[in-house]
C-alpha cells in the first residue's frame, strides 16, 4: 500500500545525482512514469498532481520528462480512483490541450471518472468519439457510461448502451450485472422498452431472475 512512497523517495534520490537531467535520454520520463503509475494504484492523487506539475515545467522539455499520454492516464487514474472525477476529467483536457492523442486507457479512465460524478452524458460522448476513433475499449468504457447512466436513472439511455452491447457481441462485466436490474425493472415498465428489456432479460444471468419471476427491485 505504501509503495508510493517509496517510488517517490526513489525518484527524489535519483533526481539528485542529476541523472534525469541529460538531454534526450528517457530514462526520465520512465522515471516519473513509474512513480506516477505507484501514485495510481495507491490512490495518492496528490502526489500525482505535484509530480505531473514538475513535468509540465519550461525546463522539463529540455531534461525530456515533458509529460506523454502514460503520465496523464496515471494522473488522471489517481484522481479517478481516489473519486476526484472532476481532477480526472480536467486531466483529459489538458492531456488533449497538449496536442496528445488520448489511448483506449484514457477514454475508459474518463468515462469511469464520468460514472463517479453522474454525468451520464458526458459518458455517453465519450464511448461514441472512442469508437468514432476507432479506439478498442471493450467492456470497460460501456461498463462506465452503463454505470453512469443507471447512477443518473436514465434508464432508457442504459437500456440504448445494453442493446448495443448486444449488437456488437460484447459480454456484460460484473459492474454491468449489478447495474442492470434496476435498468431492467425500469424498461420492463416502459411501453418504449419492454421488447427490448424482455430480450435483455433471457441473457441478463441470475441477477435479473426476480424479474423474470415478476418480482420488481424498484417497488420492493
Amino acid at each position: 500500500a505504501m509503495r508510493w512512497m517509496e517510488a517517490l523517495q526513489l525518484l527524489g534520490e535519483v533526481q539528485r545525482t542529476g541523472l534525469l537531467k541529460t538531454p534526450g535520454g528517457s530514462q526520465g520520463l520512465i522515471a516519473f512514469n513509474a512513480a506516477l503509475s505507484a501514485c495510481s494504484e495507491g490512490h495518492a492523487w496528490r502526489h500525482s498532481l505535484v509530480l505531473l506539475g514538475q513535468m509540465l515545467r519550461p525546463e522539463a522539455e529540455l531534461a525530456a520528462i515533458a509529460p506523454d499520454v502514460l503520465s496523464f492516464n496515471a494522473a488522471m487514474s489517481a484522481c479517478e480512483r481516489s473519486h476526484e472525477w472532476a481532477r480526472s476529467l480536467r486531466l483529459f483536457e489538458d492531456m488533449q490541450a497538449r496536442a496528445l492523442e488520448p489511448s483506449a486507457i484514457s477514454f475508459c479512465t474518463a468515462s469511469s471518472a464520468c460514472g463517479k460524478g453522474m454525468q451520464w452524458q458526458q459518458a455517453v460522448n465519450l464511448l461514441g468519439e472512442a469508437q468514432h476513433r476507432g479506439l478498442h475499449t471493450g467492456v470497460t468504457i460501456f461498463s462506465a457510461a452503463i454505470n453512469a447512466c443507471a447512477k443518473a436513472e436514465q434508464w432508457q439511455a442504459a437500456l440504448s448502451l445494453l442493446t448495443a452491447m448486444r449488437a456488437l457481441g460484447i459480454e456484460p462485466d460484473d459492474s454491468i450485472r449489478s447495474a442492470i436490474v434496476p435498468v431492467l425493472a425500469a424498461a420492463h415498465q416502459s411501453a418504449a422498452g419492454h421488447s427490448e428489456a424482455r430480450a435483455l432479460l433471457r441473457e441478463a444471468g441470475p441477477e435479473a431472475a426476480v424479474l423474470r419471476a415478476g418480482g420488481n427491485p424498484i417497488t420492493k
